[in-house]
């Protein structure tokens, strides 16, 4: 299970250890410089409680420059999320584009941030042979696949326009990464609305679940009737998302735009698979009715014989709580 959180000082010696194992020290050399990233601000991806994605950057004016991205859980959506996160900081801190810099050998680098919507603005001829010369003389002359690393491409996103006097708004304080305090929304929700994908088609429904943890990962469990659309859908694509809430409660304001409503959600995302003998059928279904009531039941095999049990393996989440404003003294 993938969670997020700020670099901050609690984990800032192990962000710095992520950098000098991914790239050999924490000074990366762009633009015939030398950048310091010890102190950077930036977004870890802790699994299990251990570092396994970084993403860095800084703020000058109204742009944002990552100045590094890395996950050691390729194809889990770990650099998606730190990236998803760096330009959320941004649209808080009122940018207008998000800048980064990569080399001409990156090609991998070069189709994940082109197809997150960013755009090739510059390719700076020489500049990493100048940096090998003068600046850091242990890159590397060749990348993956011999290709010479000699030159650097920028790119850039460009950013909404936040509205004339206003900055970006950003909702980070309300990021939960307390591992008791997002097991505690888990339990204490009762319906997940599953995200699936029928052929292209959005489908997303809510359900009863049972949650768990097992083999250090959290585990969701659903069922059901034998048939139906769902279990069609996930038998040809189990990839799901998903999202649960509790504590909602609307309040009051003084004015229209100080109205809302307090809550606690978990999302994420999710592998499903199908349990299909006894005994992990009738442990499932008592998982779901412990999370349920609180209680313990048995099952017996005649009974799980008639239900489909979905197991949902949980491999990234996010939690966030919203609490209510302190009432306003007269």
């Amino acid at each position: 299970m993938i969670i997020y959180a700020p670099v901050t000082e609690e984990n800032r010696a192990a962000a710095n250890a992520f950098l000098r194992e991914r790239w050999g020290g924490t000074q990366m050399a762009v633009r015939d410089t030398l950048l310091d990233l010890s102190e950077a601000d930036g977004f870890a991806a802790l699994e299990d409680g251990a570092l396994c994605g970084l993403v860095t950057y800084a703020v000058s004016g109204d742009a944002c420059e990552i100045t590094s991205l890395g996950s050691a859980r390729e194809r889990r959506g770990v650099g998606s999320g730190l990236l998803e996160r760096a330009v959320d900081a941004a649209r808080g801190a009122g940018c207008a584009w998000v800048t980064l810099i990569t080399t001409n050998d990156n090609t991998e680098a070069l189709r994940f941030y082109q197809r997150r919507g960013f755009e090739i603005a510059a390719v700076r001829r020489g500049a990493v042979t100048r940096a090998r010369k003068t600046l850091r003389p242990s890159i590397p002359e060749r990348g993956e696949g011999g290709i010479p690393i000699e030159h650097e491409i920028e790119l850039e996103l460009a950013l909404e326009a936040p509205a004339p006097g206003r900055r970006g708004v950003t909702r980070r304080e309300r990021e939960v990464t307390d591992p008791a305090q997002i097991r505690d929304i888990l339990e204490r929700s009762r319906v997940v609305h599953l995200g699936l994908s029928d052929r292209g088609e959005a489908y997303v429904l809510p359900m009863n679940y049972g949650v768990a943890i097992e083999d250090g990962r959290y585990v969701l469990y659903v069922h059901g009737a034998l048939k139906g659309r769902k279990y069609e859908v996930l038998r040809r694509e189990p990839r799901v998302s998903f999202e649960m809430e509790c504590g909602v409660a609307p309040f009051e304001g003084s004015i229209a735009c100080r109205y809302g409503t307090s809550y606690s959600c978990v999302m994420g995302r999710g592998t499903a698979s199908f349990v299909e003998d006894p005994a992990g059928k009738a442990r499932a279904l008592s998982v779901i009715m412990k999370t349920q009531t609180g209680k313990d039941f048995e099952f017996t095999e005649r009974m799980v014989s008639v239900v489909n049990v979905v197991r949902i393996e949980v491999e990234e989440l996010t939690a966030k709580r919203r609490p209510a404003p302190e009432p306003q003294t007269p």
